[in-house]
C-alpha cells in the first residue's frame, strides 16, 4: 500500500442505519470546526492560554496516535516511509487541514520532515476568537502529527511551526524531528504532553487562585503597614527597612544618575558587594537576580527601586513591590513638594532681602524659622550650577545627603549652599569647595559645573551681598571657562567685583576681549609679554624710567614695545579714558589667571 492510494471511501466505514463512522473499527465523529473554535475559546477563558495550549496539544496527540494505530494495521504498507506519508494524507481526508509534505528524510534512527499546512481550521478559528497571536497556534495539528509520528517511528518526536497564519504569516509551515536531533529551544514543547486531565488542570488553577488570594491578602497587609508608617510621618529609610524585611531581599533607592544609593537596606555584606560590582558593571552574573522598578508620579520618574536577592522574585513579591512602589511614590513626591515649597520660601527671603526697603526685624524673624544658622553671625553663600539642567536636582540630592546639617536649596537651576563660620573653621574654604567639586565630579562624570562663593558676611545686609555676589561669580565662571569645571571665591575676584555688580558678566568679558584681545593673541603667537609691559606702564602712571627699571628694559626698547602695544590695542592707553579701559581689561585677565591657579601663561581670555 502507498500513501497516495488512500481514499476516503476505502478507509472510512459509514453505517447510516446505526449512525456510526469507523476507521478500522474505531468509531469516529464529524464535528463542526466552529464548535471546535468555541471549545478553544472556552478552554482559554477557563484555563488560560498556556493551559489551553497544553490541553489541545494532548488532545491532538491522542487523536494522531490512535489514527496511526488504525491505519498501520489496516493495510500492508510498502515501506515505513509510505506509512509516515499516510499521516498527512489521512489528516487531509479527515478535513482538518490540507497537508503538503516538503521534505522527508528518514535515516535509521533519525527523522526530519517538513511541509505546509494549508487552510488550517485551527488558525482560522483562533483569529476569529482572539485575533492574531504572538506565537504559532495550530496546537491540535502539532499534537496530531506528533502522536502519529511517535507511534509510527517509535521514537520521541518534536514538531513545531516555523510560520503560522495564526500569528499573521502567509502560511503554516511545520518541522518534525527526532528529539535528540532537535535544537534545544524547540524541545520545550514536550512538557505540554505530560499526562494531565482537565480535572487536574482545574485543580491546579484552583490552587493557583487560592495562592493568589493569599498573596493579595499579604500584599494588602504590607500596603496598609507602609501607608500607616507614611501617615505617621516616617522617613524613606523606615519604609525601605520594612520592604526589605518583607521580601527577604536587599532594597536600594536610586535617584537620577547618582552612582551611590540614596537610601538602602542591605541584608548581607555579600549583597552589598554584588551591588557595588553591578554598579561598576563588573562580573554581572545571570543568577544575581537584580530587578529594577521605576518610582513614578504624574509621569515623572522620581527614582528607581532596585531589589537584589539570591532567588528570582515570585508573583507575590511582584504584588508586594507594586503596592510598595505606590506608597514610595507618594512619600517621595510629597517630600519633593515640601522641599520645593521650602526652597521657594528661602528664595523669596533673599529676594526681599535684596530689596532696599526690607523690614530688618521681620526678616530676621523669618530667617530664624527658615534656616539652620544665625543670620547675624559669620556666614558665606555658595552657588553651584551645572551646564546640564537636568543634573542640578541630582546634585542637590547628593549634597543634601552628604551635608545634611547645611542649608541647601535651589533657585531655577542654581544650587545654593549656606556655609556657617564653623565650616571654614574645620577646614579652609578652598578645601571644602574642592571637596564638593571632587564629590560631584566622581558622582556625575562628564558634567560641567561651576562653584562661586560670595564674600563672608556678619549681618543680615552683608549676607544679601554674599548671596548676590555668589550668583554673579558663578555666572562669570560659566562664561569665562566654558570647557572647565571652576571654583572661585569673592576674594579672588575682588579687583573686578565692582564691575560685575554694575554690569552683566558677559558684558565685562566682551569688553575685556575687545580691549586687549589682539594683544593677548600676539603674546600667545610670538611668546612675548606685552600684556605685562602694559600693566607695568599703567601701574607706574606712564613713567617711562620707572617702567623700564621695573622691567629691566632700555628706554628705546620700552618705546618699541609701547608702539607695538599701541598698534595692537583698540584704545589709546596714553589717554585717561584709554588707560582706565585697559586697567579694567587687564584686571579681568589676571583675575581669571588667579582662578586658574597656575603660573601665568599668555593666552586669550576665552
Amino acid at each position: 500500500m502507498k500513501a497516495h492510494h488512500l481514499l476516503f471511501q476505502n478507509s472510512i466505514d459509514i453505517n447510516p442505519r446505526m449512525g456510526t463512522i469507523k476507521l478500522n473499527d474505531k468509531r469516529m465523529a464529524l464535528i463542526s470546526v466552529e464548535a471546535l473554535g468555541y471549545l478553544r475559546r472556552d478552554l482559554v477563558a477557563t484555563l488560560g492560554m498556556e493551559r489551553a495550549k497544553g490541553f489541545l496539544l494532548r488532545y491532538g496527540f491522542a487523536s494522531g496516535y490512535n489514527d496511526a494505530e488504525s491505519i498501520e494495521s489496516m493495510y500492508n504498507w510498502e515501506s515505513k516511509r509510505e506509512l509516515i506519508l499516510a499521516g498527512p494524507a489521512l489528516h487531509t481526508l479527515e478535513g482538518i487541514v490540507t497537508v503538503e509534505p516538503d521534505v522527508l528524510d528518514l535515516d535509521g534512527e533519525r527523522l526530519y520532515m517538513s511541509g505546509y499546512w494549508r487552510y488550517s481550521f485551527e488558525g482560522e478559528e483562533h483569529i476569529r476568537h482572539f485575533s492574531y497571536s504572538n506565537e504559532a497556534v495550530c496546537w491540535m495539528l502539532v499534537g496530531f502529527a506528533t502522536g502519529y509520528l511517535t507511534k509510527i517511528v517509535g521514537k520521541e518526536i518534536v514538531i513545531y511551526e516555523k510560520s503560522c497564519i495564526g500569528k499573521g504569516d502567509e502560511k503554516c509551515y511545520f518541522v518534525a524531528q527526532t528529539v535528540e536531533h532537535c535544537a534545544p529551544e524547540h524541545r520545550d514543547i514536550l512538557r505540554y504532553y505530560e499526562e494531565e486531565s482537565l480535572v487536574t488542570e482545574l485543580d491546579k488553577m484552583y490552587n493557583e487562585v487560592k495562592t493568589l488570594n493569599l498573596s493579595i491578602i499579604r500584599s494588602e497587609k504590607v500596603h496598609k503597614e507602609l501607608t500607616s508608617l507614611l501617615l505617621e510621618g516616617k522617613n524613606l529609610s523606615t519604609l525601605i527597612d520594612v520592604i526589605a524585611d518583607v521580601l527577604g531581599k536587599s532594597v536600594i533607592i536610586k535617584r537620577g544618575e547618582m552612582n551611590q544609593a540614596f537610601e538602602s537596606k542591605f541584608l548581607t555584606e555579600e549583597d552589598y558587594d554584588r551591588y557595588q560590582k553591578w554598579m561598576r558593571k563588573e562580573n554581572v552574573q545571570s543568577n544575581d537576580f537584580i530587578h529594577i522598578f521605576k518610582i513614578m508620579a504624574n509621569k515623572d520618574c522620581l527614582g528607581k527601586m532596585i531589589v537584589l536577592g539570591t532567588e528570582p522574585i515570585t508573583k507575590e513579591d511582584r504584588m508586594i513591590i507594586e503596592r510598595a512602589l505606590s506608597v514610595l511614590s507618594i512619600q517621595m513626591y510629597t517630600q519633593r513638594m515640601i522641599a520645593q515649597s521650602l526652597w521657594q520660601k528661602k528664595v523669596d527671603f533673599f529676594d526681599e532681602l535684596l530689596n532696599d526697603s526690607y523690614d530688618k526685624e521681620q526678616l530676621i524673624y523669618q530667617a530664624n524659622h527658615l534656616f539652620n544658622f544665625d543670620i547675624e553671625k559669620n556666614n558665606r553663600i555658595v552657588v553651584i550650577k551645572s551646564i546640564s539642567e537636568e543634573k542640578n536636582k541630582d546634585i542637590w540630592y547628593l549634597l543634601n545627603t552628604t551635608y545634611p546639617k547645611l542649608d541647601i536649596f535651589m533657585k531655577k537651576g542654581y544650587i545654593i549652599m549656606i556655609l556657617p563660620k564653623n565650616v571654614e573653621e574645620k577646614s579652609s574654604l578652598h578645601q571644602f569647595l574642592h571637596e564638593v567639586q571632587r564629590l560631584v565630579e566622581k558622582t556625575f562624570s562628564n558634567t560641567m559645573f561651576y562653584i562661586g562663593a560670595g564674600k563672608a558676611s556678619a549681618s543680615i545686609s552683608e549676607i544679601g551681598e554674599s548671596y548676590k555676589g555668589a550668583f554673579q561669580i558663578c555666572d562669570f565662571l560659566r562664561l569665562a571657562y566654558p570647557t572647565k569645571n571652576k571654583i572661585a571665591i569673592y576674594e579672588q575676584l575682588d579687583p573686578i567685583m565692582l564691575f560685575l555688580k554694575s554690569m552683566e558678566p558677559k558684558e565685562l568679558l566682551t569688553f575685556s576681549e575687545k580691549t586687549i584681545g589682539n594683544l593677548l593673541d600676539y603674546d600667545k603667537n610670538n611668546e612675548s609679554n606685552l600684556v605685562q609691559t602694559l600693566k607695568s606702564y599703567l601701574d607706574n602712571n606712564g613713567n617711562l624710567n620707572q617702567t623700564a627699571t621695573e622691567l629691566n628694559l632700555s628706554i628705546p626698547g620700552l618705546r618699541y614695545r609701547l608702539n607695538k602695544i599701541h598698534s595692537l590695542c583698540e584704545v589709546d592707553f596714553k589717554t585717561g579714558q584709554g588707560s582706565f579701559h585697559c586697567q579694567i581689561a587687564i584686571q579681568t585677565y589676571y583675575t581669571m589667571k588667579a582662578i586658574n591657579n597656575h603660573s601665568f601663561k599668555n593666552e586669550k581670555i576665552n
